[in-house]
């Protein structure tokens, strides 16, 4: 990822000091299949030529999945700008796909966000 300057910085970078971020690289450390279920939902949306945005998949994959109840991994809202911004970085073939926006209390837009 790029900063407004053309610098190249990681995800984990951008997101250190942000509660919300950390709080969710914690949920994603304790619930790799979760993402798993999320790359695998992105995948189908892409292969028929589908847009999407994060909202629809995170309700998508509440409504649809068995996810354990308790103790379970909780998709929080707050998690969804970092699921999307994953979901780019493992796929790059998604942008143009995915809709994301700025996160909350960054200068500036990430790459691929849409005005």
């Amino acid at each position: 990822m790029a900063d407004r300057h053309g610098t190249q910085t990681s995800l984990l970078a951008v997101l250190d000091g942000n509660r919300h971020a950390q709080e969710y690289r914690r949920w994603r450390d304790a619930h790799p299949e979760v993402f798993r279920l999320f790359l695998s939902a992105a995948t189908a949306r892409l292969n028929r030529g589908e847009r999407f945005s994060i909202s629809k998949l995170t309700e998508e994959i509440r409504w649809e999945e068995a996810l354990p109840e308790t103790p379970g991994p909780k998709i929080d809202n707050n998690h969804r700008a970092y699921l999307a911004r994953d979901l780019l970085a493992a796929m790059p073939e998604l942008r143009g796909f995915l809709k994301i926006r700025a996160v909350a209390g960054r200068e500036s837009s990430p790459e691929g966000a849409t005005p």
